[in-house]
């Protein structure tokens, strides 16, 4: 139930008010709370006010607005509302929630949404098998690994250069060593960012794309391309397969059961086209996983179209 009042007292300590029922003489609130989000300056004595009063207990009742006598009570400007600090709002602003100064504020709908001038790869793979995918090494110079045969393409296409990490395992270790891909100079050779991290890696040793201790999910690191502080993803995310079967392609930012985002082929050898919206954690990595039902008979291409950043 709401009712209009007449403020009588109000002790900004306690944030407690006294109210006196508009047009009686008789009934009076004593002790009633304050809304918090309004302004102790604007609790003035004789100012009109709303009570909210839930249930039939007028101790529950709670000042809930205010304005001054003789006005009509409306709200002439946004920004003045306690919690609210809009200034100088603009064309297509909007408002958002500044917890660390309890206010609502505005900000540009631009400074939210960034689409990106070309859609950036951040995983493509040309006609694969199932994740985890292998190789051999053959040899290692500084930050590049040679491969036994022309096999890179498992792991790294030259378009997700500049843009993504991948996750590679060195499962011959004891426990296994890992390394981040950046680039794919040859058929047979994949770079990594750091070459201490490879430097004990020699002939005949596997790698391959497991992670997490899942050995069918690829670890992608897209900081590269996303900023610090983005809070998700829109991508253009595509899947052909070879083979009458369904082949399948999934997203997460995790990783976790439950949080996988999938598109899969609907007709062999048609794309399939799907546009999720990808939460990421703080630390901008992302999970895929491919599943195929034979050898080298998936495409996958992920493409990063927007970012969504506060």
């Amino acid at each position: 139930m709401l009712e209009v009042g007449v403020l009588k007292n109000f002790d900004s300590g306690t944030y407690k008010a006294g109210v006196q029922l508009a047009g009686s003489l008789t009934t009076y609130f004593d002790d009633i709370s304050v809304a918090k989000n309004i302004p102790s300056g604007a609790m003035v004595i004789g100012n009109y006010v709303i009570l909210a009063i839930p249930g039939v207990n007028p101790k529950d009742a709670c000042v809930i607005a205010t304005w001054p006598s003789g006005s009509s009570g409306a709200i002439a400007e946004l920004d003045d509302i306690g919690d609210v600090n809009v200034p100088s709002p603009s064309d297509n602003d909007v408002l958002y929630w500044d917890n660390s100064a309890s206010k609502w504020k505005n900000r540009s709908k631009g400074e939210f949404f960034h689409a990106v001038a070309t859609p950036e790869d951040i995983y493509y793979m040309q006609y694969v098998s199932a994740s985890p995918r292998t190789a051999t090494i053959s040899g290692v110079a500084g930050d590049t690994i040679t491969l036994t045969g022309n096999h890179a393409y498992r792991f790294f296409h030259t378009q997700m250069a500049g843009n993504v990490y991948l996750k590679i395992a060195n499962s011959s270790k004891n426990p296994v060593e890992y390394a981040w891909v950046k680039d794919k100079p040859a058929n047979n050779k994949l770079q990594v960012t750091d070459s201490g991290d490879i430097s004990g890696w020699s002939n005949g040793d596997t790698i391959t794309t497991e992670t997490q201790g899942n050995d069918k999910i690829v670890e992608l690191d897209i900081s590269p391309l996303v900023p610090e502080g983005a809070t998700g993803i829109f991508i253009r995310h595509v899947v052909r397969g070879s083979t009458s079967a369904q082949e399948k392609s999934c997203i997460s930012a995790s990783g976790a059961p439950g949080t996988w985002q999938f598109n899969a082929s609907q007709v062999q050898d048609y794309d399939s086209y799907a546009y999720p919206f990808t939460s990421i954690d703080e630390n901008r990595h992302v999970m895929v996983q491919d599943q195929a039902t034979g050898t080298d008979t998936i495409r996958v291409r992920m493409q990063m179209v927007a970012y969504v950043k506060p």
